[in-house]
């Protein structure tokens, strides 16, 4: 709508609906509908918020002018004084200590993650020599890569590439199974 009033000395009414891609009784409706209530409304609130805010030294949050409101005999909801204080760009003070986060330098060098391949385009083969193995599993039909301490004990080496279902599984007591 603001846009098509701006430059309605410019172009047609028309043209600019065409381009934006909705229909001129569109424009037309939205200009002969009256303001809502709740626009009226929330220009009288407005005024009423920032008295209040600027009485006490722009220090109250919506909180604190909410209750000074329903003190002085107006009722409003918070939650529309929480609205209307965001879209007047005004706000409390914070009390107490204040906590700021870190902002990452992203042009700072990464330290190794401990434990684990750094895995980045070509370098890929190196990062995994001798610190991950590929598990073949010929029963999936799939490489997984497999950290050296995801192993289990009869797979380190990778000696014997037979899928694990087919593998002599070693017995312990206390599995059901009596040593031999």
């Amino acid at each position: 709508m603001a846009f098509i009033d701006g430059h309605r000395e410019r172009w047609s009414v028309a043209a600019m609906c065409r381009v934006l891609e909705f229909s001129q009784r569109t424009y037309y409706a939205a200009k002969a509908r009256p303001v809502s209530s709740r626009s009226l409304a929330d220009e009288e609130h407005k005024t009423q918020i920032r008295r209040v805010w600027e009485n006490n030294y722009q220090v109250y949050g919506p909180r604190r002018v909410w209750k000074q409101l329903h003190r002085e005999g107006h009722p409003i909801a918070r939650c529309r004084v929480e609205r209307l204080m965001a879209d007047m760009g005004i706000h409390g003070v914070q009390r107490g200590k204040r906590r700021f986060t870190t902002t990452p330098d992203n042009n700072a060098a990464r330290a190794a993650r401990p434990g684990r391949p750094q895995v980045r385009g070509e370098a890929t083969e190196r990062a995994l020599a001798g610190r991950s193995h590929l598990l073949l599993d010929v029963g999936r039909l799939a490489l997984r890569l497999v950290h050296p301490r995801r192993l289990q004990q009869d797979d380190r080496g990778l000696a014997d590439r037979r899928p694990r279902a087919h593998r002599a599984r070693a017995r312990r007591t206390g599995d059901g199974h009596l040593a031999p």
